[in-house]
């Protein structure tokens, strides 16, 4: 897969605690390889789907955050259908 694409909303409880979840849109290019044979054949394409998730990000001090994050994407649909589950650890620095 070379690229995933998804935006993020939140809501904003008090600190150090901030809950959020994904939206629902999500795309993502594949590109396939297989030898058949001894030739490549090689295919690419765009999917779309819906993603659902979830995630807590704790304030560490006053510019230090982390985050633990759970994702499902399903995306495409036939042979091409494609679906994951990912878990995601981050930190970020706010200025």
């Amino acid at each position: 897969m070379d690229d995933f694409y998804a935006a993020r909303s939140s809501t904003s409880p008090p600190p150090p605690w901030s809950n959020f979840a994904p939206p629902f849109s999500s795309n993502a290019r594949v590109r396939t390889t297989a030898t058949v044979d001894s030739k490549r054949i090689s295919s690419s394409d765009n999917l779309d789907g819906w993603m659902i998730g979830g995630g807590a990000e704790r304030l560490i001090t006053d510019h230090i955050s982390a985050r633990l994050e759970y994702r499902y994407s399903d995306l495409g649909e036939g042979p091409s259908k494609f679906d994951r589950h990912q878990i995601l650890v981050g930190a970020a620095y706010r200025f």
